[in-house]
């Protein structure tokens, strides 16, 4: 016998409808008519088993994936006092929700919501004063957690220190769980940040990556955690953790609460502006690496040549069983290089090893110089 599917059905059951039923049952027919019953209560796990061979539980498979555009609008038709500046974006229940802020840290910055279905404007978010100095003038990020809650941090640059404005809705006044110091986490912490879990009820996890957004010198990979209980944090300063590279920009992300997986993207500019121009093609700063802290074993990176010389932004997601990596690239230079996003099935760690280049099937890329959005299939 080879065991095809296994399942725990009792404890979910127990706490659903069915279970509120008086004696719920389960009543299973056989071809030849023959009925058995059984006291859904007192199950706690099913398993079907087979002659043939056995297919697992996750699935280490490949997916064909269509990517389609759900609706195209220019920073202009959003309404975006900055429209080429925007801080960050995400996605929290039913909103695409905009940093509309800009370099210059301007006063009137706002969180705008949309609808993320059709791009429909919905509001402006109030960004909540509580104390800061200047409360706008180094507010960078946008991140959701699971339970559609959203917060916004602060970079932590020019001794600003890292302060967080977490929301349970677009219409909430935030609270403020972290108002930390300059010196209790690492220089350009909140550079990015992720959310995970429940940052207000039961466990949540917030992440930050410490990089720049600009310079020159490299800088220790470095990244902040808290865990969270209650929207409160179990300490005040977060674990710091560290991977061992420099970095001019990075993004690290971990895989859940549970999983302390990290994909680690991050970008070594240390020639850059230097190279020759007959090299800026063949060039490549860009790394994906998957690492487990605290393991033995070694950590799993893609070929540099995956990638164009720079990777602005990147996100890992799951959709069933299978796992992709969606990132923002560059060339290698900031003037004249196009933009674009690709989108890579790395499901597996095979996917990580096998090392094929852009070109092939297995990426397609969205041209954000032009705004050419192809239906695609990856």
């Amino acid at each position: 016998m080879k065991k095809i599917a296994s399942f725990i059905i009792g404890s979910a059951l127990a706490a659903g409808a069915i279970a509120q039923t008086a004696d719920p049952t389960m009543v299973v027919t056989m071809k030849n008519g023959k009925t058995f019953e059984y006291n859904i209560p007192e199950i706690e796990h099913v398993t079907f088993h087979t002659e043939g061979s056995s297919i697992p539980d996750n699935p280490n498979q490949k997916y064909e994936t269509t990517v389609t555009e759900a609706w195209t609008k220019t920073g202009d038709q959003l309404g975006l006092q900055f429209p080429a500046y925007a801080r960050d974006i995400c996605v929290a229940g039913d909103y695409l929700l905009v940093l509309d802020n800009t370099i210059a840290y301007d006063a009137t910055a706002k969180i705008k919501a949309y609808n993320k279905y059709t791009g429909e404007f919905v509001k402006d978010v109030a960004i909540y004063e509580g104390g800061w100095n200047g409360p706008r003038s180094y507010t960078w990020t946008l991140s959701s957690d699971e339970a559609g809650n959203f917060a916004m941090g602060r970079l932590n640059s020019g001794g600003a220190g890292f302060w967080m404005d977490s929301y349970t809705d677009i219409d909430a006044m935030p609270t403020n769980p972290f108002k930390l110091g300059a010196s209790e986490v690492p220089e350009n912490s909140g550079r990015r940040m992720q959310l995970l879990g429940n940052i207000f009820s039961g466990k949540g996890l917030v992440c930050t990556t410490s990089s720049h957004f600009y310079g020159v010198t490299p800088m220790q990979g470095q990244y902040c955690t808290w865990n969270m209980t209650d929207g409160v944090p179990t300490t005040a300063e977060p674990e710091i953790g560290s991977y061992p590279a420099q970095w001019h920009h990075a993004i690290v992300q971990r895989q859940s609460l549970d999983d302390e997986t990290l994909y680690v993207t991050y970008t070594d500019e240390s020639t850059y502006p230097n190279d020759p121009f007959d090299t800026w093609d063949n060039l490549h700063g860009a790394h994906f690496a998957v690492y487990t802290p605290g393991s033995a074993a070694p950590s799993l990176e893609m070929d540099p040549k995956c990638f164009k010389y720079r990777i602005l932004d990147a996100n890992v997601f799951f959709i069933k069983n299978a796992r992709y990596y969606f990132t923002l690239q560059m060339g290698y230079s900031t003037g004249t290089s196009p933009m674009c996003t690709a989108l890579y099935d790395i499901t597996g760690d095979g996917a990580l090893l096998t090392r094929l280049p852009p070109t092939t099937a297995t990426t397609r890329f969205l041209n954000l110089q032009t705004m050419y959005h192809p239906t695609t299939t990856v």
